[in-house]
């Protein structure tokens, strides 16, 4: 008999997400924005996030995921997102994260 767990939420899961900028392909962290994001996965969460902070056009990521954490590389612009499942002890800290 296979057990199911029946979740009232949906299966909604606390995300938390990082967009900063670039310098040579890597993570500069000259300036970031941080967000604590309720979504189903990384990538819902990843949209979420690219949707409060551009109108249209939505610009296009390559996407590479590293199973607890995902990365995302604006194509045309020097910056990526950082998405990992959200932990208070480690992200809980932030005074300046907004909640989507």
């Amino acid at each position: 008999m296979k057990h199911v767990k029946i979740n009232s939420d949906l299966g909604i899961e606390t995300f938390y997400v990082e967009h900063t900028d670039t310098y040579g392909g890597e993570a500069n962290y000259c300036w970031v924005h941080r967000f604590k994001v309720s979504a189903r996965t990384m990538r819902e969460a990843l949209t979420k996030v690219k949707r409060e902070i551009w109108y249209a056009p939505v610009p296009r990521t390559k996407v590479s995921n590293y199973g607890d954490m995902l990365r995302a590389d604006c194509v045309k612009s020097p910056e990526c997102f950082f998405v990992y499942y959200f932990d208070a002890d480690s992200h809980g800290s932030y005074s300046n994260i907004k909640e989507l």
